[in-house]
């Protein structure tokens, strides 16, 4: 790969399906939803022979999970999820689809039993949910993940995370630092899982500015529809990143919502055929795009 498409890489190869930090888990509350909607404004393709033309980028997805304790300090959590993708490029040379739909599900188990500890390991899957072929679209996913409190005000984390399928594959280490900085200020620089600045307003209202990755969570290799030749059930990646600027409102451990928007500096779709041959990098521009997301426990 060219150096540089390398280092967006290592900071886009994640997504919310693989790395789930749990924080919502409580005895009171086994139940917890979480869903969160984007939409991308029109970039300009830069790449020959369809530069000029404009493709736009829409995500959605919804989480629903089960949770319950072992013991005081072991729990395990179900999630079953749906995920929805568009992205619209009219003059698109290699397929002539662009709605996707995923069916996603995992299960993951969190421990508090090592002494200023937090350990997460969670399996998961995806899957395209108009065929649910698991040969084909399935995408196997994993997630180890420790949080060790190292003072009161810092955290220090490690681990990996990783997935397998449809002709792609990759593992990333997961290593970091959470600092909060004053009673009002919070610094996350957790690769590659969390890099923003937090102001607390108060106990209820918070800003975050935060880096922000597309393709998310579709940063996994997935099946074309509609693919025109050889691209006939191809595969294909999008990379982008952006910068964001959110408001955030929570109620303790029971609702969580935010809104937000930012602009996205541009990236590619990576485009190839069904033996994952013959790629080709389509770069866009930048564009501005807003979010919203809303979760609670019950």
């Amino acid at each position: 790969m060219k150096l540089r498409y390398l280092i967006p890489v290592f900071f886009l190869t994640t997504s919310y399906e693989l790395i789930t930090d749990y924080s919502f888990i409580s005895k009171k509350t086994p139940w917890h939803f979480s869903g969160e909607y984007r939409n991308v404004g029109k970039a300009k393709v830069r790449t020959s022979p369809v530069r000029g033309s404009h493709a736009s980028y829409e995500d959605a997805h919804g989480f629903l999970y089960y949770s319950h304790y072992l013991n005081s300090n072991n729990a395990l959590s179900w999630k079953l999820g749906y995920s929805f993708l568009d992205f619209n490029w009219l003059k698109n040379p290699r397929f002539n689809e662009s709605a996707y739909h995923f069916v996603n599900a995992s299960l993951g188990w969190v421990s508090t039993s090592m002494k200023d500890w937090r350990w997460i390991l969670s399996t998961g899957v995806s899957v395209d949910a108009q065929t649910f072929d698991f040969g084909q679209s399935g995408v196997y996913y994993g997630l180890m993940w420790g949080r060790y409190q190292y003072s009161p005000t810092v955290g220090m984390h490690i681990g990996w995370a990783g997935y397998v399928g449809v002709e792609n594959g990759y593992l990333l280490p997961v290593v970091g630092v959470d600092w909060q900085a004053a009673a009002q200020w919070k610094i996350n620089a957790i690769f590659p899982v969390n890099f923003s600045i937090e102001y607390y307003f108060n106990q209820h209202w918070k800003t975050t500015l935060e880096i922000a990755t597309f393709g998310r969570p579709y940063r996994f290799p997935i099946r074309i529809h509609g693919g025109i030749g050889q691209y006939r059930n191809g595969i294909f990646e999008i990379y982008s990143i952006g910068t964001e600027l959110d408001l955030k409102f929570n109620t303790g451990n029971v609702f969580w919502a935010s809104v937000g928007g930012g602009w996205n500096y541009g990236g590619w779709i990576l485009i190839k055929n069904h033996n994952n041959e013959h790629g080709k990098y389509y770069k866009f521009d930048g564009a501005p795009y807003v979010q919203g997301k809303l979760e609670f426990s019950f």
